[in-house]
């Protein structure tokens, strides 16, 4: 007889593998889901951005070593050889040593860099980066700032000078004078003021091309009479006014004597004759720049 605990079953159906290997499918689905391929796709389409930016960008370790250079950086600092890792690394090393902090988290500064054969302004920055309170990294950002820069001078000037003659203009003028007289206040100074009697008689009798004819010629007086003094100051306060501000002790009268005699040249007839007032007043103390309509 057989005890009933000795009893026994064998189960003979075959084993499904296909369930083990879609859990494991399924478990590397989810890791490719949530970690993997989202990731791949983001460093994707930051290298790709970075490839497309008017910037150079250069990523460095915490050991200052170069891991990553975009296709303007290479495009900037390329050589015979082309522009490797190493190039970054040792890039990075030049940048420090212009730090005026060497600890600094992030740094701002210009300089000129020879681009195909030409020098080109470009502003660099360096930042650090942090995960949490650790060090991880940083970047060195190069921007091509040589258009933008000749544009910001070409307003300045615009903001400056008289748009006809080219010298200053009243506001630029006035605060030259005053920033003299603050720089070095002891010298003794003539402010000369210059005046077109009937100016707009020149441009109806004469038409308006001579008219400005006429004040270029001015202005290059003015000039003249400047140009073995760099200090001196001159600019055009008004339609047909001019002022020159220079030193007492290079002041020559006949200077101005032939320059009139040259102006009166320009549309002397046997009815009109060219006539020029000039002012002349030893200064004492800043300029007060007011219109002179009040």
């Amino acid at each position: 007889t057989r005890r009933s605990s000795d009893l026994c079953y064998t189960l003979c159906a075959p084993v499904d593998f296909s369930i083990i290997l879609y859990g494991i499918l399924a478990v590397y689905t989810s890791y490719c889901s949530a970690y993997k391929v989202p990731n791949d796709m983001i460093s994707l389409a930051l290298k790709n951005v970075n490839d497309i930016i008017d910037d150079g960008i250069i990523y460095f370790n915490e050991n200052d070593e170069s891991v990553y250079v975009n296709a303007y950086a290479r495009k900037i600092f390329k050589d015979g050889m082309g522009f490797t890792h190493k190039n970054g690394t040792e890039r990075l090393k030049e940048t420090k040593k212009t730090f005026a902090d060497k600890n600094a988290d992030f740094t701002v500064f210009d300089e000129y860099i020879m681009v195909d054969g030409k020098d080109r302004l470009f502003r660099t920055e360096y930042k650090k980066l942090y995960y949490g309170t650790q060090f991880v990294g940083s970047f060195i950002k190069i921007r091509d700032i040589t258009d933008s820069k000749a544009q910001l001078i070409k307003q300045k000037y615009i903001a400056n000078h008289d748009e006809l003659t080219g010298v200053f203009n009243r506001n630029h003028f006035f605060e030259k004078c005053n920033q003299l007289i603050k720089d070095d206040p002891e010298t003794p100074r003539y402010m000369l003021a210059s005046n077109i009697q009937d100016f707009k008689l020149v441009n109806e009798f004469f038409g308006r091309k001579t008219g400005d004819e006429i004040l270029k010629l001015m202005a290059k007086m003015l000039e003249n009479a400047c140009i073995e003094h760099s200090d001196d100051i001159y600019g055009r306060i008004s339609e047909d006014k001019f002022a020159l501000f220079m030193r007492k002790d290079v002041f020559n009268p006949d200077v101005f004597e032939n320059g009139i005699i040259s102006l009166r040249k320009v549309v002397k007839t046997s009815s009109y004759s060219l006539r020029v007032i000039f002012g002349i007043a030893e200064t004492n103390g800043y300029f007060d720049n007011r219109s002179e309509e009040r």
